[in-house]
């Protein structure tokens, strides 16, 4: 399912990707084996040319649960592989696995409380969700309404990268060094792109090609396989994000995780240790004092947002990510965000999935740049 938002120029940049995202999936769907392969989406015009695809457009934007039992309603399938249009690190080989589960009877998610892909022969009971219900709850609503046992895929940062945010991109871009990875050619198209025509709109550029010197990803990201280094990571922060930062980094690792399932939560109200520290001294000593905990900081900003009760527009949002303060409306977060990427560390801003799946797959690019540094100062060295 896909659906443009945002005329900044990152917005446009991330819709763009998304789009060319769902290029990709629906061409590994077929190389998959799936009979069918429909896009859902506002506006057909990012889909002309995908053979064999069909694509189903409902020009309104609808809440998802309705949108879904209205295509439910139009298709009639049998079984379901639902994914949302940002899931890049996805093969052929993974879908294949989960066609496969729903032959077997098997309901597939990526994440329970935050499903991404949900894989399912259970299409009546989808029938029946609230028009409310966003894509996210899609495997929650299955396991607690239907009572139905779903089955979660193992945590990696193929099944947990999701393009939300301009980070997601410069983490994206980074995995082109990662043989494992296969970016679409798509993706790759706008990564190539995109991404060097948004320097100049504040996005941190990853590819040292492409700006002056290392970005604050680059340098952060480095940190990962030094030994005697400090980073610290803030955010909606799984235990397997944690395990793998423990176990597979050469770096100290202080990790703050709090609000998980921000979204499902009864009251509505977050409640995060950052925003208290940040309400009670400002961002200018609340920057300082993280920058005294760690080398590089990776900070999922949304559960920040959320307790201060900040509503910044996408815009905005996305500004913040990519350390353009200059070019923010809100301006307490115009205020935090500048803090942020004048700080003495790196501060690489983002949303969950750069404290989830976007760290896994930095872990793996750290260590590709890492053999591939031994490699050439050994050629240096013949």
């Amino acid at each position: 399912m896909h659906h443009a938002e945002g005329e900044s120029p990152l917005e446009r940049l991330v819709d763009a990707a998304r789009a060319a995202t769902v290029r990709d999936t629906a061409q590994r769907a077929l190389q998959a084996g799936f009979e069918r392969v429909v896009v859902m989406a506002t506006d057909g015009s990012a889909f002309v040319g995908l053979d064999a695809v069909e694509v189903d457009i409902d020009p309104v934007r609808r809440p998802f649960g309705a949108r879904l039992k209205t295509f439910l309603t139009r298709h009639a399938p049998e079984g379901l592989c639902y994914a949302g249009s940002g899931m890049p690190l996805m093969t052929a080989g993974n879908w294949r696995g989960l066609r496969d589960r729903i032959a077997a009877g098997e309901t597939v998610a990526n994440n329970l409380y935050s499903s991404d892909v949900l894989a399912t022969p259970a299409t009546a009971d989808l029938s029946s969700i609230p028009d409310e219900l966003s894509d996210n709850g899609l495997a929650l609503y299955l396991r607690g309404e239907a009572e139905i046992d779903v089955a979660v895929l193992p945590r990696s940062a193929a099944a947990l990268l999701d393009i939300d945010t301009p980070a997601d991109l410069t983490v994206l871009a980074l995995c082109r060094e990662v043989p494992h990875f296969t970016i679409g050619g798509a993706l790759a198209a706008v990564l190539s792109v995109g991404l060097s025509a948004a320097v100049g709109a504040g996005l941190p550029a990853p590819d040292p090609a492409m700006a002056s010197g290392p970005s604050r990803l680059d340098t952060a990201t480095g940190l990962l396989t030094r030994r005697g280094t400090d980073v610290l990571v803030i955010g909606r922060v799984g235990s397997a994000v944690w395990q793998a930062l423990e176990s597979e980094t050469a770096t100290r690792v202080r990790v703050v995780s709090e609000e998980r399932g921000l979204r499902s939560r009864p009251d509505g109200r977050a409640r995060s240790l950052l925003g208290f520290h940040l309400g009670a001294v400002g961002p200018g000593q609340l920057v300082e004092a993280l920058a005294e905990l760690g080398d590089a900081v990776f900070l999922d900003t949304r559960p920040l947002f959320a307790h201060l009760q900040w509503q910044p527009s996408r815009a905005d949002r996305f500004a913040s990510d990519a350390g353009d303060w200059k070019s923010i409306e809100h301006a307490e977060l115009g205020a935090f965000t500048r803090a942020a990427v004048e700080s003495r560390v790196p501060f690489v801003l983002g949303g969950h999935s750069l404290v989830s799946g976007g760290l896994l797959a930095l872990i793996d690019a750290a260590w590709a740049r890492w053999e591939l540094a031994q490699g050439d100062s050994a050629r240096d060295d013949d």
